[in-house]
């Protein structure tokens, strides 16, 4: 089941876009009996599998893997168990880069496998184009690869046979490969797989791209180049378009540029450059696409430790009493009796005053202090400029926040008004604890599962 899924992966990948040629077969005696080429996908390489079976027999298998797949593989070793009963002797891919239509097929040498001396060569009897041949075979060692070319003068139309040729006859048509304003074309090659160039045929495929835009995670204010660049050979034209974070209305053209046939864009990292850019690479052939992200770096800000006091004190105001002095005074009476002579002595009172002592009831003050979390990072707040706002961390806010000085204050980090760096350091690998990161056959299928991939970090090259 495993194999199946691969090979139908990479036929799918190889559908939509060019990557190298490789020799593509399942359980062969030998790998030099097999002559069927296959066109891998971007992003994929060739690859030789050797099987001893449970009849003791060896196979090979070839074809197409994921480079992440091919990391792996390096990653746990070459020699591994498959299925109940088969094992696997040798595993190994070769990640070319710099291939065109016309590279042998590299996978040949894989697994300490060697070419045989004879010429090997595409063969095919009819058909419109040469890179449109799959087939590849063995010549006699005193031959040579072949490819005719035949002009049908009636429709114009040309048709191609590629094969193997004697060497006496190559030397005879070397002297005249191509009759004038005949159409036709003869022509030989000493080398394997040579022929598929031959009579002056521009081999274009579809584009090849030789540097695509990566994606960057940066500051405001940082410049960042981004590369778009394709194999000359290929005749293909590029063209840059642009997504922005802020939407389809808002910030169409980063930092102002014009977008066009550029192989390099360098733009300063800023509200208006944020999102998404696609190079596009366009031949007679097809198409091919490659994107890359400008994202902002939202940084981690420390919370400043304040010590808060509240000061309680409560005074209360001296109540003072005092009551007026009172004095009375009886007057002096006299009565005149005929018989009698009476004097009443006169009586004073003395004022009687009564003074309260005022009251002060002092309150001593409460001090309360209140001691905030603190979150510890590595680098808290250079310089002073932090985005401390939480609305900072929603982008539909610093969207449209930072298009004015009054709001963008409010972020000035992530709007550009400050710059800092932030360096966060990488936890280290742990080891793969699940027994399921040891059998290969799931480790195939699980690497290429970002999700399923985290069950295994290390072997799945996470870390």
């Amino acid at each position: 089941m495993v194999k199946v899924f691969i090979v139908l992966l990479s036929f799918i990948n190889g559908a939509l876009s060019v990557g190298p040629r490789c020799l593509g077969c399942t359980g062969v005696p030998l790998l030099t009996d097999c002559n069927n080429i296959i066109e891998c996908g971007n992003g994929e390489a060739c690859y030789t599998q050797k099987i001893t079976t449970d009849a003791a027999t060896i196979v090979y298998d070839a074809g197409c893997l994921s480079l992440q797949v091919c990391n792996v593989i390096s990653t746990i070793g070459k020699n591994t168990g498959l299925g109940k009963r088969d094992v696997t002797n040798c595993y190994e891919c070769c990640p070319e880069t710099n291939h065109t239509l016309t590279t042998p097929p590299c996978n040949a040498k894989l697994c300490g496998i060697h070419e045989r001396s004879e010429p090997k060569c595409y063969m095919c009897d009819d058909v419109m184009k040469p890179e449109n041949c799959r087939t590849t075979g063995y010549c006699d060692l005193d031959e040579q690869c072949f490819t005719e070319k035949l002009t049908n003068h009636a429709t114009g139309e040309i048709r191609y046979k590629l094969g193997c040729q004697r060497k006496a006859v190559c030397a005879s048509l070397a002297m005249y490969p191509t009759l004038p304003n005949s159409g036709s074309c003869n022509e030989c090659c000493d080398e394997n797989y040579c022929n598929i160039g031959l009579c002056k045929q521009s081999i274009l495929g579809k584009p090849h791209f030789t540097s695509t835009p990566g994606n960057f995670t940066v500051d405001s204010q940082t410049s960042v180049t981004l590369t778009c660049s394709v194999d000359p050979t290929s005749q293909a034209t590029i063209k840059w378009s642009f997504e922005s974070l802020l939407g389809p209305q808002l910030g169409v053209s980063p930092n102002g540029i014009t977008l066009g046939n550029q192989t390099s864009l360098t733009l300063t990292a800023d509200v208006t450059s944020f999102g998404a850019y696609t190079c596009t690479a366009t031949n007679t052939n097809g198409f091919v696409t490659a994107k890359g992200y400008l994202s902002p770096k939202i940084p981690i800000t420390t919370p400043t430790t304040t010590t808060i006091t509240t000061l309680t004190t409560t005074t209360t105001t001296p109540t003072t009493t005092t009551t007026t002095p009172t004095t009375t005074t009886t007057p002096t009476t006299t009565t005149t009796s005929p018989t009698t002579r009476t004097t009443t002595p006169t009586t004073t009172t003395s004022p009687t005053t009564t003074t309260t002592t005022p009251t002060t009831t002092t309150t001593t003050p409460t001090t309360t202090t209140t001691t905030p979390t603190t979150l510890s990072t590595t680098d808290p707040c250079p310089n002073g400029c932090c985005d401390t706002d939480p609305k900072c961390r929603v982008f539909n806010f610093i969207a449209t926040a930072c298009l004015h000085h009054g709001t963008a204050s409010l972020c000035p980090y992530i709007c550009g008004l400050c710059s800092q760096t932030i360096t966060t350091t990488r936890a280290p690998c742990k080891p793969d604890t699940d027994p399921r990161c040891h059998d290969f056959t799931y480790l195939v299928t699980a690497c290429i599962d970002n999700e399923q991939a985290k069950i295994c970090p290390k072997m799945c090259g996470l870390c």
